[in-house]
């Protein structure tokens, strides 16, 4: 698969500090997203331990619970609306709103009201990320679809790429966070079929149709932890109940 291949997944799913070694430029992960919960632990004598929807949900209350943004608990609520610490989150995500400045500066204000992606999700538990995908000198744009059935790439454009599709079935695939030279990036790394795909969820889900195939630096994208808790849910075969 010509332009797909990063090399060989060489880190565990979800370990979101890998190093990355590779020419292209670093860009700034947004919301201050500089790390994330693993969805796979090794051990010394390197055995893989999947975790439990429970070890999930307390890795990911571990890696927003001193966060100042009050989205990251309305996120935590709605997708654990029976986790641990609902009751806590409710409460900083009302404390943190209270806390926020009345006027913002119109750069923060633009951030801060971009748009999520809002392609529509099929029926039953899939979830449809809008993404463009990395190769070595182009992207491609298309859906990265994730069930419990099945991980799949589905390309949307530019048509001479639709090679680079895939299906895979969630326990032959891993993931973890895009590094660039020490530095996290707003997009995973995924390893399906023995072939490594870069992936960045597009803040503006329209790119999928109109983004450039021949750009120099990689689209805008939104923090990644969503998609990887999406796979890592569809790996232990819970619903991914991730908002998409």
């Amino acid at each position: 698969m010509s332009g797909a291949r990063s090399g060989p997944g060489r880190r565990l799913w979800g370990g979101l500090l890998p190093t990355l070694l590779c020419g292209w430029s670093a860009f700034a992960l947004g919301a201050g997203d500089t790390s994330g919960a693993p969805v796979l632990a090794q051990n010394a004598r390197g055995a893989i331990h999947v975790q439990t929807p429970e070890e999930l949900e307390q890795s990911y209350w571990n890696r927003i619970k001193d966060s100042t943004d009050p989205t990251d608990f309305e996120e935590y609520s709605r997708q654990f609306p029976d986790g641990a610490h609902r009751a806590e989150a409710s409460v900083m995500a009302r404390r943190l709103k209270k806390a926020e400045p009345s006027v913002q500066a119109p750069a923060a204000s633009t951030a801060r009201q971009a748009p999520t992606p809002t392609t529509p999700a099929p029926a039953d538990d899939t979830q449809r990320f809008a993404v463009a995908h990395k190769h070595t000198f182009s992207w491609c744009y298309g859906y990265l679809v994730v069930s419990r059935d099945s991980v799949r790439f589905e390309v949307a454009q530019p048509a001479s790429d639709q090679s680079h599709g895939f299906s895979a079935k969630p326990p032959e695939v891993t993931a973890e966070q895009w590094v660039v030279l020490g530095s996290p990036q707003a997009g995973i790394e995924l390893t399906a079929g023995g072939h490594t795909y870069i992936f960045v969820w597009l803040t503006d889900p329209d790119e999928v149709r109109s983004g450039s195939a021949r750009r120099l630096t990689p689209p805008q994208g939104l923090r990644p932890y969503r998609m990887l808790t999406a796979l890592a849910l569809a790996k232990v075969g819970s619903p991914a109940t991730v908002a998409h």
